[in-house]
């Protein structure tokens, strides 16, 4: 099913959105670094069968704003804000992965009253140091160079196992986005981390996470003692480990991310 593409104006930008829709509860998906709505296509068509569901393109990611600043939690948080405020669908369910994990659990814990219930998938959560944070985005900016240089024959180089329309979608993110997304994130650096808002969360919320030691090109960046710190910040929190997945859970497993994303959603 080819989703509807909308556009609409959020917190002074212009943002795409895409959408499945359907009569059932809302569902916000939420991108992470260097990714798009369009990168998570698969996912949404997945769970449209259950939720109307949106994915948003972060301002400098595919066809949404690109300004030259505010490329911190805060600034994506009032974003999705406004997002959901102009697509009428407050309360929402929101999924953010990675990046959008982390601007998903500021929008939880600032704007309440806007999600219904929270997934935060391999969130970044450890402090960085800002010489980590230029080496973090060295790293995206590597592989997005390659992506705009060898086009889906990089980004097979490193994902295999991907799918054609994952591989065209990825290429398809790295063309469109703008490097003020990492050059800002160095320039205006931010100490924050995850743990400033999840004990700020009063919905429930599902903290999903890969291994740390998985083998395939991108292993997960949560590790269990964090999850664990990170559930008993949470007022109304679950964990999931989805084994034999990194950082990039649906992409190395789809079922085994499916399972507890639904099982969660589907609770009363």
């Amino acid at each position: 099913m080819e989703p509807a593409s909308l556009h609409l104006e959020a917190n002074g930008i212009r943002l795409r959105v895409l959408r499945w829709p359907a009569d059932r509860p809302p569902l916000l998906i939420v991108h992470g670094i260097t990714n798009s709505a369009r990168g998570w296509s698969f996912v949404c068509e997945q769970l449209s069968d259950e939720h109307d569901v949106f994915a948003v393109d972060l301002r400098g990611h595919g066809e949404s704003d690109k300004p030259e600043h505010g490329y911190n939690a805060a600034d994506y948080s009032k974003d999705l804000a406004g997002a959901i405020d102009a697509l009428g669908i407050v309360p929402t369910a929101v999924l953010g992965h990675s990046l959008g994990a982390r601007a998903s659990a500021r929008l939880a814990a600032d704007r309440p009253e806007l999600v219904e219930r929270l997934i935060l998938v391999d969130p970044p959560s450890e402090h960085r140091y800002p010489a980590q944070v230029l080496d973090d985005m060295a790293v995206f900016r590597r592989a997005v160079d390659a992506t705009r240089e060898r086009g889906a024959a990089a980004v097979r180089e490193q994902y295999p196992h991907w799918t054609d329309a994952q591989v065209s979608a990825r290429v398809e993110g790295h063309v469109q986005m703008s490097d003020r997304v990492m050059i800002d994130r160095v320039e205006r650096y931010d100490p924050g981390t995850i743990f400033d808002d999840l004990p700020r969360i009063a919905c429930p919320t599902l903290f999903l996470y890969g291994d740390v030691d998985h083998k395939g090109p991108r292993p997960g960046i949560v590790k269990h003692q964090t999850a664990e710190r990170a559930l008993a910040a949470l007022k109304d929190g679950r964990l999931a480990f989805v084994a034999n997945t990194g950082h990039m859970l649906p992409w190395d497993d789809l079922p085994g991310f499916m399972a507890p994303v639904r099982e969660f959603l589907r609770r009363p």
